[in-house]
């Protein structure tokens, strides 16, 4: 797929959905034996308005959802968007928390996405020569703007252990509606 490709499609997939609940997917631990018997919510941060996910969001609207997690399509770990019916959703089996009342979420519920801005990475490596060498780009965030002028950042990133910078392509997922902080901690 190329990055034209790749921006088209996503653009079909996501501009013009209307969003009715927000729900994280996280990585269903209930294998673990020393897990509590209620699962924990992990996705809060330092941040009040920055949440951190191990595996997906998804946008519900009427029917549909739209589903994107990190994935591997142009270099692991990059941004994928799905459409997926309600059922397949839920045979996923991740940990699903409904998180549509959520302060941060409320300004976008009932409101559609605009329009949609791909954050591109450049992925480099050092060859046996000891140059660096362009291997791949990769779709590091999608910044969505939503109808009522609410900006959505999702980023395939992760808090570095001092909590307030991120590294990119990580099997994590970092969301906000705060552009500010999303340039602060280099999300986007």
């Amino acid at each position: 797929m190329t990055k034209a490709d790749f921006e088209n499609y996503c653009r079909r997939v996501l501009i013009g959905r209307k969003i009715t609940k927000v729900l994280y997917g996280e990585v269903n631990y209930a294998f673990c034996e020393e897990l509590p018997d209620e699962p924990i919510r992990y996705y809060h941060t330092d941040f009040e308005e920055l949440h951190s996910l191990d595996f997906s969001i998804a946008f519900m609207n009427e029917d549909k959802l739209i589903y994107i997690t990190w994935d591997g399509t142009f270099y692991q770990y990059g941004l994928y968007p799905f459409v997926l019916a309600k059922t397949e959703y839920e045979a996923k089996r991740e940990q699903c928390w409904d998180v549509t009342e959520e302060p941060m979420w409320q300004p976008c519920i009932g409101h559609s996405i605009a329009n949609l801005e791909i954050v591109w990475e450049d992925i480099y490596d050092v060859g046996h020569t000891g140059h660096k060498l362009h291997i791949a780009i990769c779709p590091y965030a999608f910044c969505l703007k939503l109808s009522n002028e609410t900006q959505v950042f999702v980023s395939a990133a992760e808090l570095r252990s001092d909590g307030i910078e991120a590294y990119g392509l990580a099997d994590n997922l970092l969301v906000t509606t705060n552009e500010r902080l999303a340039k602060q901690i280099n999300m986007i």
